[in-house]
């Protein structure tokens, strides 16, 4: 669960690489990066917002869709399956496992 859950979140966000060295820099796309270049985008402007600025905010929305999307079918799915698994197992969160 925690590994899917990983990879719903690294959908939305770019994940951090696991072992850093140095600076760290993502080229991949993502919803939250396609939101941030629009957000920087839109406070650099002085003036009415043109064709690429709609066009790039017409995408981080499509972006953020998605990622909506992907979100409601995992909570729906996957995360009622191990909901219901964990609580007709006779597991408690405070039982130690050896």
């Amino acid at each position: 669960m925690k590994t899917d859950l990983e990879k719903l979140k690294a959908k939305g966000r770019t994940p951090r690489p696991k072992r850093q060295l140095g600076a760290w820099q993502s080229f991949e796309v993502t919803a939250y990066s396609k939101v941030k270049q629009a957000l920087s985008a839109s406070m650099a402007r002085l003036t009415l917002p043109s064709s690429q600025d709609l066009k790039l905010v017409m995408e981080s929305k499509e972006l953020v869709d998605n990622f909506e999307k992907s979100v409601n079918k995992f909570n729906k799915e996957e995360w009622l399956n191990f909901k219901d698994l964990k609580e007709n197992s006779d597991l408690s969160y405070f039982d130690k496992i050896e």
